[in-house]
């Protein structure tokens, strides 16, 4: 499949997103002419007498008014998905797709179905500082932000989830572990990933949340609205303020509840990387080769080795992304920058890339920062990167720019994607998979 996206210009439909033949199944074959034309993604309204759609109504509990159903098919956030399950696949990770909740405001769907849940606008933290996920509606519509109004959408998402930790701190930025990639809370309630592309949103849920009735709980008839319930009602003004009845396993609201557990997969891809251990392979440079003596010129002191990266999964990330701007009809440049760090953060930066939450000086900007000049970037690293350093040489994508207006800027405004510094000397990227790191200079710091 990665083979298919690579062959960038020969057939424009491999190039944008997904081949065709690893659509779900129930996706329309013109979606991705749709994506090219249009925007990103494509909204399939569910007919209210499909199996699909009552299936999905039924998850949502008593009390939500379910005003429509949407399929999404987006290739563009399907590719990576898809890249993702393969990139735990070659690394022999034991992993589940969970169909798991997530509910916020009707009106952030557009950008949602855009640019994927983003974890830099997390505002609920107990369990990580993360996009949350639950395999109850309920849950995840009552710890929902209040400020998400009456109109919401419950978004039903694909998530890759491996190996799990229960959450250590309020806030915790990433597992302790890190060969974990999840955290959990409350009783498993909550499931928090750290990275992206390991979920998928395939429905959207429109509904009003009618916290009304709920408010309003004890002063009406029970028995019209709650027929099930218990018309005893004296438990909520003592120890404690509900009441649990086990349900019987022979009965038909058992049984239709435990359908709602995790549905095999029904599409698969093969991915072929270069490792089982690992995603990536370095190649030394020959001293005497004319590309070692190129890079060596850009200012580097005390070279001891270039390496060349070969990293099938993070370039394939990259190419989408690059599509992506062409379909869009943005503007960019493929531009060689530099970024300097410590030797011994290579081998976490070559398997997940650079990583925006770990930056420390971020006067341009809370992203990855990048130079055009080596000198640059070697003086404004950070002292406790040590005397044995790295010099990335990477391709990063920079379409529109903006100089930065304020000390550690979240975003740029508008529709640029890129914040820029210093007369041109610093470059600051916000959006991942926006650059690949194809060159490393191990060098000591004098």
């Amino acid at each position: 499949m990665i083979k298919k996206i690579f062959q960038c210009k020969k057939k424009r439909i491999n190039y944008v997103g997904v081949p065709k033949k690893h659509y779900p199944y129930s996706w329309d074959t013109n979606t991705c002419e749709y994506y090219c034309k249009n925007k990103r993604y494509k909204e399939v309204e569910l007919n209210i007498n499909t199996r699909e759609y009552k299936d999905l109504a039924s998850a949502m509990q008593k009390g939500k008014s379910v005003k429509r159903i949407t399929r999404v098919e987006a290739p563009y956030l399907y590719g990576f998905f898809l890249l993702a399950k393969a990139e735990y696949k070659s690394r022999n990770f034991t992993f589940n797709i969970k169909e798991l909740y997530h509910d916020t405001a009707e009106r952030n769907i557009d950008s949602i179905l855009n640019e994927n849940l983003d974890r830099r606008m997390a505002c609920r933290v107990k369990f990580g500082r993360g996009v949350s996920f639950s395999p109850s509606t309920e849950y995840a519509n009552c710890q929902s932000s209040r400020s998400n109004g009456h109109n919401r959408a419950m978004i039903v998402t694909d998530v890759l989830v491996g190996k799990t930790e229960t959450c250590s701190s309020h806030g915790q930025q990433l597992p302790t572990n890190s060969n974990n990639d999840t955290t959990t809370g409350n009783s498993q309630n909550v499931f928090v990933k750290f990275y992206d592309n390991e979920f998928y949103p395939k429905y959207i849920i429109y509904y009003e949340n009618c916290k009304a009735l709920f408010a309003n709980m004890l002063s009406v008839p029970l028995r019209k609205y709650y027929p099930t319930w218990d018309i005893n009602c004296e438990y909520t003004t003592r120890d404690k303020h509900y009441k649990e009845f086990e349900l019987s396993k022979y009965s038909r609201l058992y049984q239709d509840l435990k359908l709602q557990g995790v549905k095999k997969p029904t599409w698969d891809i093969n991915c072929e990387y270069t490792t089982r251990d690992k995603h990536y392979k370095e190649f030394e440079l020959s001293k005497y080769s004319r590309l070692y003596q190129d890079l060596k010129l850009q200012g580097v002191k005390k070279v001891k080795r270039i390496t060349r990266v070969e990293c099938p999964y993070l370039y394939g990330l990259f190419l989408l992304t690059k599509a992506e701007y062409e379909s869009r009809g943005v503007t960019f440049s493929v531009t060689e920058l530099f970024h300097d760090t410590a030797e011994d953060k290579i081998d976490s930066i070559l398997n997940t890339n650079l990583d925006r939450r770990m930056a420390s000086r971020v006067k341009f900007g809370s992203g990855v920062s990048f130079s055009p000049s080596t000198v640059y970037a070697n003086k404004q690293s950070s002292r406790s990167n040590g005397r044995k350093r790295a010099m990335i040489v990477a391709d990063v994508l920079i379409g529109n720019q903006e100089e930065c207006d304020c000390y550690g800027q979240d975003l740029p405004s508008g529709d640029n994607d890129t914040t820029i510094g210093n007369s041109g000397k610093v470059y600051v990227k916000f959006y991942d998979n926006e650059f690949y790191p194809k060159y490393i200079m191990y060098y000591d710091n004098v």
